[in-house]
């Protein structure tokens, strides 16, 4: 406990006596004066203590020191203070004779003169010091702030280098992993890096196609291509994209090439970067869809039947050959227009009541239509078709057959008048007239074999001999 209160004085001492005081304390005019006034009475109090030994010998020895001190803790005010005040101590209690001071006695005013020139001395000694000090703190400040701007910016560039690096890496891990090839050329059109698919699709290490131009690597038509495909980002300035085809050992590919330009802080375009994507299973699949498309629609036209595809809200999308020579119009009189159109009045009306109906069920099957052909004359369809629909359930077009059954339906019709006429001319016969099947069960009668049987049989089902 003792110790640590010792500790703790010498402390206290230090900090008042030997450490500088803070900003906030030079400021303060009462800490300042304060400050003198005690440094004065410690002064004071050890020369009373000390004056039986010392008598009225070296009466200012430990004054001057206090001058200095104040000087340099509270600054010139209080030191011309000080030296006042303890001029007038001095030769008040410690020159003889005690308690009086005579201006006339030469040695005394020497004394004093001295004392005064030496604590003026000491004072702006103390106060250069104390200025050259702030002006080293300063100077030692800045330097500090300087040291800590230089680590913070060193920390920061630091930093960025890293997130640079790591931004690098991952660009490098993307390019190396894409299945796409991509490349960068400069200016001049020499290769300035390429991706680990670049380098397998030509055969050849990336270290060795570094510096060179398309002339070297590819056959001359397609170097060619390349170049003028080079040519045109450089001189647009903007991203372009082009089909190109480069002899691979199983054959040509077609690939779509992104082309872009490269700038640097002034703008100037100084590089072309290159992604480069193989097309050329898609190609052959459009071509293979392309020839099935031109087959079908082959198909489709020259089928000797009536077909004709719709859109949802029933416009005509398509028609066979033999749909536009049955109804004497061509291609382009009839496509985009309403199907219903070439329907009579009558089967209109029907056909846009069973439309939503057709579309809702997905199909229909013999659906008899009477259409109109160019030249006014009425034919009679049945129609049987089937709606295609998208993955939401929506239609997107159908696709009927029409079968003619005109003449059908012309044949039936005169065979039922034919058998009405025979009818009549048997009901008209003064006999009795029936006719059974090979079972005996009667199939026609007149009114002569109805009497005749004594009731109405049951055609196709009684027996004319069961009479």
């Amino acid at each position: 406990m003792k110790q640590r209160f010792t500790t703790e004085f010498v402390s206290k001492l230090k900090s008042f006596f030997v450490e500088p005081p803070t900003d906030a304390q030079r400021s303060s005019a009462l800490w300042c004066y304060g400050t003198a006034a005690l440094y004065i009475a410690i002064a004071f109090g050890i020369r009373w203590a000390l004056n039986p030994v010392l008598s009225y010998q070296a009466p200012f020895i430990l004054f001057i020191p206090v001058i200095l001190l104040v000087a340099w803790r509270a600054g010139l005010g209080p030191a011309l203070f000080a030296s006042l005040s303890t001029f007038l101590l001095v030769n008040y209690f410690f020159i003889f004779p005690a308690d009086q001071w005579n201006p006339l006695d030469a040695s005394e005013v020497a004394a004093a003169a001295t004392y005064i020139v030496s604590a003026v001395a000491g004072v702006s000694w103390a106060q250069t010091l104390r200025t050259e000090r702030k002006r080293v703190i300063e100077k030692a400040n800045e330097s500090v702030e300087h040291a800590q701007r230089l680590r913070n910016e060193l920390k920061q560039r630091q930093v960025a280098e890293e997130q640079l690096q790591e931004r690098e890496e991952r660009l490098r891990a993307i390019m190396e992993n894409s299945p796409t090839m991509i490349f960068l050329k400069d200016a001049g059109g020499r290769y300035l890096m390429a991706n680990r698919q670049f380098e397998k699709i030509i055969r050849r290490p990336v270290a060795e196609i570094i510096g060179l131009t398309d002339a070297a690597i590819f056959p001359p038509e397609q170097a060619v291509n390349f170049c003028g495909n080079d040519h045109k980002v450089l001189d647009k300035g903007e991203p372009v994209e082009c089909e190109e085809v480069a002899l691979h050992e199983d054959g040509p590919h077609t690939s779509i090439v992104q082309k872009f330009p490269l700038r640097d802080r002034t703008g100037k375009v100084y590089a072309v970067g290159g992604i480069v994507t193989d097309i050329t299973e898609r190609k052959q699949w459009e071509k293979a869809v392309a020839e099935s498309e031109k087959k079908y629609r082959s198909l489709y036209r020259n089928t000797p039947a009536m077909m004709h595809s719709i859109d949802r809200t029933g416009r005509l999308l398509s028609v066979s050959n033999f749909w536009l020579k049955l109804l004497g119009y061509k291609r382009e009189e009839v496509l985009g227009r309403n199907f219903t159109e070439f329907l009579t009045a009558v089967s209109r009306n029907y056909a846009r009541e069973a439309l939503p109906a057709y579309f809702k069920h997905g199909a229909c099957s013999n659906v008899p239509y009477q259409v109109v052909k160019k030249n006014g004359e009425i034919i009679d369809v049945l129609m049987s078709g089937i709606a295609e629909k998208d993955e939401e359930e929506n239609v997107v077009r159908a696709l009927a057959v029409l079968t003619d059954v005109t003449a059908q339906n012309r044949a039936e019709q005169a065979l039922r008048a034919s058998e009405s006429r025979y009818r009549q001319l048997i009901d008209l016969l003064p006999v009795a007239v029936y006719t059974t099947d090979g079972d005996g069960h009667v199939t026609l009668c007149n009114q002569h074999a109805i009497e005749l049987f004594g009731r109405q049989p049951e055609i196709g089902k009684d027996l004319w001999c069961s009479s």
